[in-house]
């Protein structure tokens, strides 16, 4: 992991997140517990500020880039998948972004939502809570079920736990 300052601000990271190697963090950047960045993934806040809040899950070579005016917030539980661009975006709790998706600056996704892989949320896009989203460029397809929350749920906190089995057992 490799952490920047720039314009006076560095990144600020809880004790209990996990950040794997070759990670880079820049700027205005805040990182909640049980966070987990996987390998190669650039946490980018330059331009605005980014909040990773508690429990979500960044995979690997994922990028993510405020863009002023648009602060990027990502909710607790979320999986943001391998190889994602979020850019500018603000996504709820719950939710699940698909591998290979990018999120475009001033887009919103409520919490519990589902984004089908390589999905391409348009700038300003916004989706309701509970609803699955796919496509290029990405629309509403349907409600999420309760069930598919619960395992998106789970699967965020099967994350949690993961990324500090990393942090106790990877030499």
């Amino acid at each position: 992991m490799k952490l920047y300052e720039f314009s006076g601000k560095k990144p600020q990271i809880a004790n209990s997140a996990y950040i794997q190697d070759g990670v880079k963090i820049v700027g205005d950047v805040k990182i909640e517990e049980l966070v987990n960045i996987w390998f190669n993934s650039t946490i980018r806040g330059d331009l605005s500020s980014i909040l990773l809040k508690k429990g979500c899950n960044i995979q690997e070579l994922t990028v993510i880039h405020s863009d002023a005016p648009y602060d990027v917030i990502v909710g607790e539980n979320t999986t943001i998948g391998h190889n994602c661009i979020i850019h500018g975006a603000k996504v709820g709790d719950n939710v699940l972004v698909g591998m290979g998706s990018t999120l475009l600056n001033g887009c919103e996704i409520g919490d519990n939502c589902l984004i089908g892989a390589g999905s391409l949320v348009l700038q300003n896009a916004k989706f309701e809570p509970n609803t699955l989203i796919m496509g290029r460029p990405a629309k509403a397809i349907r409600e999420v079920s309760s069930e598919e929350i619960q395992k998106t749920i789970a699967n965020g906190k099967h994350y949690a736990e993961l990324g500090q089995r990393y942090k106790k057992e990877v030499k």
